[in-house]
């Protein structure tokens, strides 16, 4: 397993916020078809016609459209970035960026194999703690290409 990814020095600056869509009293449901389930997240594939992309969806709590704002400056090749925020009545909603396969789903031929994952998820920890955002780990899953990346929330700044 191997994952190509951008230099990631440390205590260097965070870009400007991207452009992330908000919703307000909009569902995920009505943006994405739930298509399964993994771990804490669903699997959603975008309605719309002209866009097959899959998404992560997550249900949120405490979160704020601070919280949210930080997230969206978050450009890491080890973090999941997030692609819309649903806020519905007192639910949110986050969907992330898909990323194919759950840590807990595959069967590992080496520690070396352990090694780099482990590797690159330290990466993105150093990363958070060193911009000094809090985060929980909801998750790590890796792309087809060997890729880690977490499935992470920001709870403010530390």
């Amino acid at each position: 397993m191997h994952c190509e990814f951008a230099s990631t020095e440390r205590n260097q600056r965070l870009p400007p916020p991207q452009a992330v869509p908000v919703h307000l009293d909009v569902h995920p449901l009505h943006d994405f078809e739930i298509i399964g389930r993994t771990g804490p997240y669903w699997v959603g594939l975008r309605r719309r016609q002209s866009s097959s992309q899959l998404v992560l969806l997550h249900r949120v709590q405490q979160t704020s459209l601070a919280d949210f704002r930080r997230l969206s400056r978050v450009v890491h090749p080890h973090i999941s970035r997030p692609v819309g925020l649903y806020l519905v009545k007192l639910d949110a909603y986050i969907a992330f960026e898909h990323t194919e396969l759950d840590v807990h789903d595959l069967p590992f031929r080496s520690v070396a194999d352990v090694g780099n994952i482990m590797a690159q998820v330290m990466r993105a920890i150093h990363f958070l703690l060193d911009h000094r955002i809090g985060f929980r780990i909801h998750g790590i899953r890796l792309s087809s290409t060997g890729c880690a990346k977490l499935g992470e929330t920001t709870s403010g700044v530390c």
